[in-house]
């Protein structure tokens, strides 16, 4: 009976997970300092809007586990019997997902993951109200121009793999199988910091952190999952990285981490395919950039068809302060 309950009853897990979840978001709305009643229901209210919820768990879908994603299908899924009040029916199914998902853990007792769940949740929604509220500007980030006079400084690697017109994929994957490639990434990154956003996490095989390396990822989307670091700001995320030292920090895409993470990088490892591929994301062109300059470059290699060369670009300035930057 139980487990027909867990697995097959989503309305009852959704009866379950619509109580805790309102739980905790009045604990956190009550630990703001506010006492007045109508604020905290107001405040309330932001997290539990049935689009509120669907915006959260659409975000943390890629993090879950598959069995989780059928659930959360399966919840969705289920026919609507009465109309819902002031919401949209398809917001409303995605919610009811929501809930039955944290209903799941709470009736198997996974209490951290159901505070982590709900915690994620807010935090989504606080981030998306924010970027309404700028008229869609990306809260990840600053800009790309920043200033690298941060905690974060310099030392940092970029790696990659681009075409001749610095092209580094195409629709959601790589541009080419190169085994000898991944053969050189693992070499460079084993035990280190790798950085990387949420659809460079998906592309991975199964959508797994890689193994042996510390996975940072940072997205827009604040993803629940537990085996990886996620951030979503970019500022965060450097604090983060204070913490490691730099020359271990490896920053593996996608187009738009590269760029974020361009003005704090002293070394960019790319393997230059000899083609000009389909390509739809692209790394920032360091042969057309002043401030870096290619200082190695290595025999060709044959795979699959292609042509390439491992290469190494380094900052100007990096190289003339001596940072201790190998050459070959």
């Amino acid at each position: 009976m139980r487990d027909e309950m867990l697995y097959t009853n989503t309305s009852m897990l959704a009866f379950v997970g619509d109580a805790a979840y309102e739980l905790c978001v009045r604990l956190r709305v009550s630990a703001s300092g506010a006492f007045h009643s109508e604020r905290l229901h107001r405040d309330a209210t932001r997290y539990v809007r049935a689009s509120a919820q669907a915006s959260a768990i659409k975000a943390m879908l890629d993090g879950l586990p598959e069995e989780e994603r059928r659930l959360v299908k399966r919840a969705r899924n289920k026919r609507i019997t009465t109309k819902p009040k002031n919401a949209d029916p398809v917001d409303y199914k995605w919610a009811t997902a929501f809930e039955a998902l944290l209903g799941y853990y709470c009736l198997t007792e996974q209490s951290e993951k159901l505070e982590a769940a709900a915690s994620a949740a807010m935090r989504i929604i606080d981030i998306d109200e924010a970027i309404n509220r700028e008229g869609g500007a990306a809260v990840i980030s600053e800009s790309a121009d920043k200033s690298r006079n941060t905690g974060l400084g310099g030392g940092v690697t970029a790696i990659a793999a681009a075409d001749a017109r610095w092209g580094i994929g195409f629709e959601g994957g790589l541009l080419a199988d190169l085994p000898g490639d991944r053969a050189y990434f693992r070499e460079c990154t084993l035990n280190k910091t790798v950085v990387m956003g949420r659809k460079t996490l998906k592309s991975l095989p199964g959508g797994k952190p890689l193994p042996s390396r510390t996975n940072i990822v940072l997205s827009r989307n604040a993803l629940f999952r537990a085996d990886c670091e996620v951030f979503s700001s970019f500022d965060d995320c450097a604090s983060r990285l204070e913490s490691v030292d730099s020359s271990l920090v490896y920053i593996a895409g996608g187009a738009e981490i590269y760029a974020l993470f361009l003005p704090y990088c002293d070394e960019c490892l790319i393997t230059k395919i000899d083609a000009v591929l389909p390509a739809d994301s692209f790394f920032p062109n360091l042969d057309a950039d002043g401030a870096f300059e290619r200082v190695w470059e290595s025999e060709p290699q044959s795979e699959n068809g292609f042509t390439y060369r491992f290469t190494r670009y380094v900052r100007k300035d990096a190289r003339a302060a001596g940072m201790g930057i190998g050459y070959e």
